[in-house]
């Protein structure tokens, strides 16, 4: 009997051990995963959100939108006019992005008013995406205006 107990006893430690050093090769591949992230040259959009939002608020809310002009900047060049419509008709303050975009990290999104002003958006990152505790993946996070650092919400970008 003493000896059967010595075994399980013995069972018992070899699997916590071997259950701890999972636990440590998991985490360690959950890290790599995430700093795959910052890697990312192209900005990937969560599943089911094929567009982008911009919601306007701030200084910015009273902007007449209609006519604003919007480009992609990528290295210097404007490489392409953005259609968009309103999200809830020409009054609203959110303007939808109609085409699915192909927005890279070093790219830019230039809005210009109507009264000439501008506001560019810039520094485009995915960060880490989890879902029930999981690394689900990367996906677009963040972006500044001017100096602010932002973050994105469902697929809209605030600027303010």
């Amino acid at each position: 009997m003493l000896k059967l107990n010595r075994i399980i006893y013995f069972i018992i430690i070899f699997l916590s051990i071997s259950c701890t050093s999972c636990q440590k090769t998991n985490a360690v591949s959950e890290e790599k995963k995430e700093n795959q992230c910052g890697n990312d040259n192209v900005i990937n959009l969560r599943q089911g959100q094929e567009q982008l939002f911009l919601s306007f608020a701030g200084q910015y809310e009273k902007k007449i939108l209609t006519g604003a002009k919007i480009e992609q900047i990528r290295s210097g060049k404007v490489i392409s006019e953005l259609p968009y419509n309103f999200e809830n008709g020409t009054a609203s303050n959110v303007i939808k992005l109609n085409d699915k975009l192909s927005l890279h990290t070093t790219d830019s999104l230039k809005i210009t008013f109507n009264d000439k002003k501008e506001v560019i958006l810039y520094d485009f990152k995915n960060t880490p995406d989890y879902g029930g505790k999981r690394f689900l993946g990367c996906s677009f996070g963040s972006y500044k205006v001017g100096q602010k650092s932002m973050e994105t919400k469902n697929a809209y970008l605030y600027i303010y």
